[in-house]
């Protein structure tokens, strides 16, 4: 029987297959030359996605969890300080092109 926690699993399973799919293509692209633009729109697709998901953990999820376990609520909110850093990055590379 599925419980909502099934959920949150999914969209996180989901978005380590699409970062690992848009990992593999860079590297191909770093080793064999390519167009870098459409991976990089995919991740900008992606960021948006993950950027709705955030918000909306931080607000329902992440409250819940601090009661319970305030450094594990920490920990995924300093997770998602980095995610946002590292995609920042990325787009400003892609900026410069």
């Amino acid at each position: 029987m599925s419980s909502p926690i099934d959920v949150v699993l999914c969209f996180h399973n989901a978005f380590r297959r699409d970062i690992t799919e848009i990992d593999s293509s860079v590297l191909d692209i770093a080793r064999s030359g390519g167009n870098l633009t459409p991976v990089l729109d995919r991740l900008h697709s992606m960021d948006e996605i993950l950027d709705y998901h955030a918000r909306g953990e931080e607000a329902a999820v992440f409250p819940a969890v601090d009661n319970v376990a305030p450094l594990v609520a920490r920990a995924y909110l300093m997770d998602h300080g980095e995610l946002d850093k590292m995609v920042e990055s990325l787009e400003a590379m892609k900026l410069q092109k």
